[in-house]
């Protein structure tokens, strides 16, 4: 699953903070993700496994149901044949991600927990405490349990990120690259500046800081990715759901 941030994103970026969105994608994502594991003993009742976790018929069933519903909203219709297609891509995304961080063995801290309701009430003007959160979910029909274990997924992924971020190095070249793509993002045009949606462009010396933050997330990402692809040819997907 890729949580990339696209060039649309930078001014959000810039202002807000790249982790949380990236946590935050995470956490959008597993609105239509949810799932009850529920009791997959029967081999037949598996809709998509992946290694030791697995979705059942119902869930992945409900599972489509919101992600067709999610098309709509979006203004795409498509085939019923692709909507189960996309499905499943999603359940396998979801289900290798979960595999991925829980491979990752990373302690999560009753102070990060709380961390991440803080931050979720700060920023979600909707949102005025941790039981306002879980209410949120619940109203849709998602129970406090597996509202529980997105979120710390999205703990987990944040802290990986983290981790990963101290271990890369972003050099000169990839800052002035990384420039290079904003100004043509911002309409710079034949060598010759014009203003863009966001106002003029912002030299390079006073974008430094902001560049390198962006860049490091990128090549975080990136490593990320390519670990979850390894792990992706490694694993073992099967289920009724599987052609």
């Amino acid at each position: 699953m890729t949580y990339k941030i696209n060039y649309e994103d930078i001014m959000k970026i810039f202002k807000e903070g790249w982790v949380w969105i990236i946590l935050f994608a995470v956490v959008v994502s597993a609105g239509i993700l949810i799932f009850d594991k529920g009791d997959v003993s029967q081999k037949n009742d598996i809709a998509v496994r992946v290694n030791n976790e697995a979705v059942t018929e119902s869930e992945f069933e409900k599972i489509k149901n919101q992600t067709e519903e999610a098309m709509k909203m979006e203004g795409v219709e498509i085939p019923e044949k692709e909507i189960k297609k996309e499905t499943v891509e999603i359940v396998i995304s979801q289900l290798l991600l979960s595999s991925f961080l829980n491979e990752k063995n990373l302690e999560i801290t009753q102070e990060e927990i709380n961390e991440f309701y803080k931050t979720i009430v700060a920023q979600d003007e909707q949102i005025d405490s941790k039981e306002d959160f879980y209410g949120s979910w619940e109203s849709e029909g998602v129970d406090r349990k597996e509202v529980e274990e997105q979120v710390m997924l999205a703990i987990k992924y944040d802290k990986l990120f983290e981790k990963y971020s101290k271990e890369v190095e972003v050099t000169d070249e990839e800052l002035r690259e990384a420039y290079e793509e904003y100004k043509m993002w911002m309409g710079e045009v034949g060598g010759e500046e014009v203003e863009g949606e966001y106002g003029e462009l912002t030299p390079f010396d006073e974008l430094r800081g902001e560049l390198k933050e962006f860049t490091l997330q990128e090549k975080v990402q990136e490593r990320i990715d390519s670990e979850m692809e390894e792990l992706k040819e490694r694993s073992v997907i099967e289920g009724s759901q599987i052609n």
